[in-house]
């Protein structure tokens, strides 16, 4: 219990706005918020499905493997094509299946990223359901590299196209 009462006061000092310059982060007082253990079937940590959202509109979808142990991520297209590039951390050579709902992520992902020019929309896919993580404006605090680096540029250049539109639903009288 004393290093835990330790750990969270040491996160309640932290300010991310000192640490990394992130703006959004500036004037909000840091809290503690206690949540359920997340964990697949047999006890290891779930995987943390974060997509990458332009206008509105979900590009990439990175995948974190073994975050705490030996970290790897793996980024697929809206297609589940793995991307010919690297974000920070190596690939991860498993070939992983697409996820049964992932259609329906991609939609909750654009439900939440409304017409923002970009946010970062994470979701956990426990037992098929899907569970919200957190929303990023600013992932790796705005220093994470790709590699090839020419993708540093090519994915900046999303932020310049036409707002997307969503395909218009008819309302019923």
């Amino acid at each position: 219990m004393d290093d835990a009462r330790r750990q969270l006061k040491k996160w309640l000092e932290m300010n991310f706005y000192r640490v990394a310059r992130e703006p959004n982060y500036k004037n909000i007082p840091p809290r503690i918020i206690c949540e359920r253990f997340l964990e697949d079937e047999i006890g290891k940590t779930i995987l943390d499905y974060k997509f990458f959202c332009f206008h509105g509109h979900v590009q990439f979808v990175q995948v974190d493997f073994d975050r705490f142990e030996n970290h790897t991520r793996n980024m697929y297209d809206r297609n589940w094509a793995l991307c010919p590039f690297t974000f920070l951390y190596p690939n991860n050579p498993i070939k992983l299946k697409k996820p049964e709902n992932f259609e329906t992520m991609i939609e909750v992902a654009e439900a939440l990223a409304g017409e923002i020019p970009f946010v970062r929309v994470d979701l956990y896919n426990v037992a098929s359901m899907i569970l919200f993580g957190e929303m990023s404006f600013t992932p790796e605090s705005g220093f994470g590299t790709f590699k090839p680096v020419e993708w540093d540029y090519r994915l900046g250049t999303y932020l310049q196209l036409p707002k997307y539109e969503k395909p218009k639903v008819e309302q019923r009288q």
